[in-house]
């Protein structure tokens, strides 16, 4: 009988197959079409991590479009770079509410 397919997942979803002398390569589902949103989620939410300390309005900002954009690009062939822009997103959204009422009591209380 012929023998099965080998399969190997890689990192990205690429999947390749081996049998005998014969591989094949099948990229990972998604549309293609939105792989620019998940890159551009993934640019946003470091970017917010950067602003942070100095700008936490910007950093803000950058978070909430870092959550839309990461949600758009979850159905590209880079899933795990929108999530990863998503989270980032809203780290930085919460570090920076932190950061802004931190500032906000402690010119309240004179310090």
């Amino acid at each position: 009988g012929a023998s099965p397919w080998e399969s190997r997942t890689l990192p990205g979803g690429f999947v390749f197959y081996h049998k005998g002398g014969v591989t094949m390569m099948r990229q990972p589902e998604g549309n293609p079409s939105k792989n620019g949103y998940a890159s551009l989620s993934l640019i946003m939410g470091v970017a917010g991590m950067i602003f942070l300390l100095l700008f936490p309005l910007i950093s803000i900002m950058l978070g909430v479009a870092a959550m839309i954009v990461g949600r758009k690009g979850q159905r590209s062939c880079r899933p795990l770079q929108a999530r990863t822009g998503f989270v980032l997103g809203i780290i930085s959204i919460v570090m920076a509410l932190f950061i802004f009422l931190g500032a906000m009591i402690a010119l309240t209380l004179r310090w």
